[in-house]
């Protein structure tokens, strides 16, 4: 129905986006892999797929054609609805997922959030000989395995009063430092970064 959808993104949340046209505001379910490529202001250009069922019809949005693609192979895979192809997209980028799939690392692909360890061997057997095989010899990391939390902290910090930029920056830095291990206390290290501003 749609290709792609190109316009001014007006709101970006933990698991959508809104991105205005022609005075319209779509909504698009997205990954926390596309989101980040976002910035509220901007133009941008989501790839699109329709995503209709019984009860709902909703538009979903991809950064590249290269996530479309994997979301489409993931979905197709028996058991694994939208909801779970997002989880794992959200949490390893197209390359990191490749590399898991084709190195058969079930452990790994069952950190995404609402994957066990049977649902990652099922998307290992049925998708092994549909991705890249050139993904082989990458070593596959988490991309985003604690990006819920992350994106958890922004916004509380956002109702404690602080603006988005500042909340952004200190999340960040707690990040970098990598010594936050729950939601909890990545607000406690970000409210120490903000008190020093």
């Amino acid at each position: 129905m749609f290709g792609y959808i190109k316009g001014i993104v007006t709101e970006i949340f933990l698991n959508y986006v809104i991105i205005e046209n022609s005075d319209i505001g779509f909504k698009l379910s997205t990954s926390q892999f596309t989101n980040r490529k976002l910035e509220i202001g901007k133009e941008a250009k989501l790839y699109t797929k329709l995503n209709v069922r019984e009860d709902d019809i909703s538009l979903l949005g991809f950064a590249d054609r290269r996530e479309l693609k994997m979301y489409e192979l993931l979905n197709s895979v028996s058991k694994v609805g939208p909801k779970v192809a997002f989880s794992v997209l959200s949490t390893y980028d197209t390359d990191s997922l490749q590399a898991i799939i084709n190195n058969s690392d079930a452990t790994l692909l069952a950190k995404s959030p609402g994957v066990g360890k049977k649902t990652a061997e099922r998307i290992i057997l049925e998708l092994r000989d549909k991705v890249d095989k050139k993904a082989v010899g990458m070593q596959p990391s988490i991309y985003n395995i604690f990006e819920a939390d992350y994106d958890e902290a922004i916004e509380v910090l956002i109702s404690l009063g602080f603006s988005k930029m500042e909340s952004s920056k200190a999340v960040e830095a707690a990040k970098a430092e990598n010594l936050a291990s729950d939601t909890s206390e990545i607000i406690k290290i970000s409210l120490g970064k903000l008190s020093k501003i």
